[in-house]
């Protein structure tokens, strides 16, 4: 089979992008922009439908998504990893029709005529024109036979470049080119998505609109690319390191020629924010709550919370872009809250809330990886009721979800404990204190460095809430608790300096 490379010479003319002096902040990683996708699968030869399966839809989107989140190990080949950039950004099947009407957000189309599936470049309005999803509502996503006769792997245009006819309101993939991570034959294919998703919200090659790859230097108006002539492979070959143009080239950017596409910089997604807060081709529409809930993907409460008791699985199943919601209670004294999903097959994420139910763009910590795989930690977790929402971006068969609330180790009267810590780590501990006791001492000592002692009843205390400290410049400290009452208290021991083979102790009388 011919190799699919992607065409030299761009189909479509790009310009409108003016020097982008932009921040280079990263941007934090919540997910603010959802995108709702529809995949229209054009195909003549029934082989294409085929091999367009569901998971490599999926597959292509979850490579899409975890490039633009700066969430691919990047700098490998051109030691440029500080220029990657992260945005909050998720392209996700819609899961309702225009009409509202449910869907998977894919459809195949064997067109009439054929040659739209053939020769789609050549006839891009007219199949916008009828196959298009409102495209103020969905980003339209064409799966294709075949691009062009040339063996361009994908085409799209810039908003800045077509703004007055949405006709061209759509990327086209080479159905060869259309894939994710864990391809075998088109893995060296897995960012041709997010290349020609990245022309559609307004980004230029690296190596600029009339740039002639490996031939002609050229930028793309965004501060933090290297001026470059780019590098161009056709096929499996593994990039490398290259001087042209007065720079060293960021062979492993997206929006390059390379196979090796690993990253975006800083400058280019603030770009990419920037053409999703405009008006043209009603981008700053797409994410709106109300038109995430016209196409199905508004935040879910997951329905009625499922309890979960600490360290004790449940088996979760969901369909596609369903979630389900569960809580933990999280009792004083805890020292960290582990969420864990894990096993069975698809992909689900992890959202954690305190207090109130998540949403994939509300919440306080999410694990959301392209597998089951995904872990959340939440170090001295405040008291009461923690809300875990696992939503399936693809769907999720038998996996396993745990919860488990960590609390301190108890202190037995009259038993001393080794405490060792560096600077700034703590310690927590427990005493359970019977009625009817006069004193608790609690001590610190021996070792080195320099320990603090803390104490609240029933509650963890911190540096700067507690009932009892002490907190001398060694490791001597004591502390003593009259008329105690019934119940548990709670001792931290600090490392103001780091802490070697000290003891703690405490004796209930």
């Amino acid at each position: 089979m011919q190799l699919i490379k992607q065409a030299k010479t761009w189909a479509a003319t790009i310009v409108g992008v003016s020097t982008l002096a932009i921040g280079m902040n990263a941007q934090a990683q919540v997910a603010t922009y959802t995108i709702p996708v529809v995949v229209h699968v054009l195909y003549n030869n029934a082989n294409v439908n085929t091999v367009t399966t569901p998971a490599r839809i999926v597959g292509a989107l979850n490579r899409t998504n975890q490039l633009y989140q700066g969430k691919i190990a990047a700098g490998v080949l051109d030691g440029m990893a500080n220029l990657q950039g992260a945005l909050s950004v998720e392209f996700k099947l819609a899961q309702k029709k225009p009409d509202g009407s449910a869907t998977t957000g894919y459809e195949a189309i064997k067109p009439t005529p054929t040659t739209w599936a053939t020769d789609a470049g050549s006839y891009i309005p007219n199949i916008t024109a009828k196959y298009n999803w409102d495209s103020t509502k969905y980003l339209n996503i064409y799966v294709v036979e075949q691009v062009a006769s040339n063996g361009m792997s994908g085409v799209a245009w810039m908003p800045s470049e077509q703004p007055n006819d949405p006709a061209y309101n759509a990327v086209f993939i080479d159905y060869r080119a259309f894939g994710g991570a864990g391809d075998t034959i088109w893995k060296r294919y897995e960012a041709v998505l997010a290349h020609e998703v990245g022309h559609s919200m307004n980004l230029k090659h690296t190596f600029g609109h009339n740039g002639n790859t490996g031939v002609t230097c050229g930028n793309d108006g965004i501060a933090d690319t290297p001026t470059t002539w780019g590098k161009y492979e056709q096929d499996v070959t593994v990039s490398t390191t290259l001087y042209a143009c007065g720079n060293w080239t960021n062979v492993e950017n997206v929006m390059d020629y390379t196979r090796t596409q690993t990253m975006f910089t800083k400058g280019q997604l603030a770009a990419v924010e920037q053409t999703l807060k405009g008006t043209t081709w009603s981008r700053n529409n797409l994410w709106t709550a109300a038109n995430l809930t016209a196409t199905g993907l508004a935040g879910a409460s997951g329905g009625t919370p499922t309890a979960l008791t600490s360290g004790v699985s449940q088996s979760v199943n969901l369909a596609s872009a369903s979630q389900k919601l569960y809580t933990i209670a999280v009792p004083s004294g805890t020292t960290s809250l582990n969420v864990n999903l894990s096993g069975g097959t698809g992909d689900g994420d992890i959202y954690t809330k305190f207090g109130s139910a998540p949403t994939t763009t509300t919440y306080d910590l999410a694990s959301n990886g392209s597998t089951n795989t995904e872990a959340i930690s939440v170090a001295n977790p405040s008291v009461g009721t923690y809300y875990v929402l696992v939503d399936a971006y693809a769907a999720v068969s038998n996996a396993s979800l745990v919860a488990t609330v960590n609390k301190a180790p108890a202190l037995l009267s009259g038993v001393a404990q080794s405490v060792t810590l560096a600077q700034n780590q703590s310690k927590l501990y427990s005493i359970t204190v019977p009625a009817g006791k006069t004193s608790i001492t609690v001590a610190l000592s021996g070792g080195t460095g320099d320990g603090d002692l803390y104490t609240k009843f029933n509650q963890a205390p911190s540096t700067t809430v507690y009932d009892q400290k002490s907190d001398g410049n060694t490791n001597t400290e004591q502390i003593i608790i009259n008329t105690p009452q019934a119940g548990t208290y709670y001792v931290m021991v600090y490392g103001y300096a780091a802490v070697n083979a000290a003891s703690v102790l405490a004796t209930v009388k």
